[in-house]
């Protein structure tokens, strides 16, 4: 694990990345056991996602995090090039952008009380 967050620290990642990614592979290992992860194949970790995705419901931000931190992991510190490429990810839903109403437009358009700004918003 050592080795893990400092790699992470010399490829420059924030801090927050290396926080979540040490949590995810923290909890990859406490779910192997005693089974080196060098040891385990593509198949392996095939299974460990379905798992996650089956069992524990997780949703597909966190499963991304989890494959990216452990695509880290294999491919960065344990030195298994494109090892990850056979790794099918979840397909993230799909989000409609929010917009405006008319009522929520209205009061855009009539906060300004600056004329150059009002022209602004009507140009935009």
């Amino acid at each position: 694990m050592q080795k893990f967050v400092e790699q992470l620290q010399l490829k420059a990642y924030s801090k927050s990345t290396v926080n979540t990614y040490r949590n995810e592979v923290h909890v990859f290992m406490q779910s192997i056991g005693n089974v080196p992860a060098e040891t385990l194949t593509i198949d392996d970790l095939k299974r460990y996602i379905h798992h996650c995705i089956t069992k524990q419901h997780l949703k597909e931000n966190t499963i991304h995090s989890r494959l990216n931190a452990l695509k880290f992991l294999y491919e960065k510190v344990l030195g298994r090039d494109r090892f990850f490429i056979e790794l099918p990810r979840p397909k993230k839903h799909l989000q409609l952008s929010k917009i405006l109403g008319q009522r929520e437009l209205r009061k855009l358009f009539a906060s300004p009380k600056n004329l150059k700004h009002k022209a602004i918003f009507y140009c935009l």
